[in-house]
């Protein structure tokens, strides 16, 4: 189906195939499209549908509107040539290295970390290559709606996909996989994406810093994994600032203890307590990792003293703390807002 886009600055032709979104579809026609979460909610993806007809995943999804001609392109298909329209700006984009694919594939492994938080792997039946920081939606018969979760680790074949939840009360995937458990293994699930702009490449050239909150992790223990593999931190500085509650909530100490130790002195990880102090014992088990009690925008703002030029700021967690992180850069560090990058899907 010919698919024709009309934005503030031009009019842009595509081809949808059948089975992707209008959104994979833009992306894979090479189409810079305003998206974040990719799963219905945010709403920044939304057009106007003008003629034709597509078939709407999700017509409740709450990024929808009120409006009876709004549609969101990451979740409707074309089924006939239709024209859209844009609010924004579109732009085609020479730089999407990695285009948007669905795949199927089976959750090959489990793992409790907290009493709160599971780590588990999907196998995709095809591999799906994606960059340092980017997310995906899963799909499940069993579960209303897709959810976006951002890999872990640094996989270049895209042999197997790693992601963390969290137990959110009311949150369906959440729900769902902490009641059924080690019952999933062998689980069909749907693989959309990758999709994001928060990626990390190492001929970037500049420092970095990441603030997580939570599970926000993710991406950003493999945006850390892809520079530390290509000895990125010999010459520029690294810093990841991943905030959590309380000591008993922090989880992957180990790993980023090994990962700060490989890094060498360019790289540093701090763990930030909001609601208890340190605990010592963790101090002295994992030596590589810096400790301390506040907010992780705040531990981030005084570690970052002084040091937010030549700086790229990587965000992820739930949309306060994101929030948090991102006025602190602006005003504290007066970063160029070109130098912050973060996705919304939490």
């Amino acid at each position: 189906m010919q698919v024709t886009l009309k934005s503030k600055n031009h009019d842009w032709t595509f081809a949808a195939h059948g089975g992707e979104s209008l959104l994979q579809a833009a992306m894979r026609a090479g189409l810079h499209v305003p998206y974040e979460c990719a799963t219905g909610t945010c709403g920044s993806c939304r057009v106007d549908l003008i003629a034709g007809e597509l078939q709407d995943a999700w017509p409740e999804a709450p990024g929808r509107g009120d409006d009876p001609n709004a549609r969101l392109m990451c979740q409707c298909k074309a089924v006939s040539d239709c024209e859209i329209s844009a609010k924004g700006y579109v732009y085609s984009t020479d730089h999407l290295p990695v285009a948007a694919d669905r795949v199927s594939g089976r959750i090959t492994d489990l793992r409790q970390l907290t009493p709160d938080v599971i780590e588990f792997t999907v196998t995709p039946d095809t591999p799906l290559r994606y960059l340092a920081g980017q997310f995906v939606t899963l799909e499940h018969a069993d579960v209303k709606g897709p959810r976006g979760y951002s890999m872990t680790r640094h996989a270049p074949d895209g042999s197997s996909l790693s992601f963390v939840i969290k137990r959110l009360p009311g949150g369906g995937w959440s729900e769902w996989i902490f009641a059924k458990g080690d019952a999933l293994l062998g689980s069909v699930l749907q693989i959309v994406g990758p999709f994001g702009r928060a990626t990390f490449s190492p001929d970037l050239g500049m420092n970095i810093a990441c603030i997580a909150g939570g599970s926000g992790v993710a991406g950003m223990r493999a945006i850390i994994e892809r520079g530390v593999e290509d000895g990125y931190f010999m010459q520029y500085r690294g810093a990841l600032f991943f905030g959590v509650r309380t000591p008993k909530d922090a989880f992957w100490l180990e790993e980023l203890d090994a990962l700060s130790g490989k890094g060498g002195n360019k790289l540093s990880i701090t763990i930030a307590y909001s609601n208890e102090g340190v605990d010592p014992a963790q101090q002295e088990r994992f030596p590589n990792l810096g400790f301390a009690e506040g907010f992780v925008h705040e531990i981030a703002a005084a570690g970052l003293k002084g040091r937010f030029n030549n700086l790229r700021a990587y965000l992820a967690g739930p949309p306060p703390a994101v929030d948090a992180a991102q006025r602190m850069l602006l005003v504290e560090g007066k970063m160029s807002p070109a130098n912050i990058r973060y996705d919304k899907f939490s």
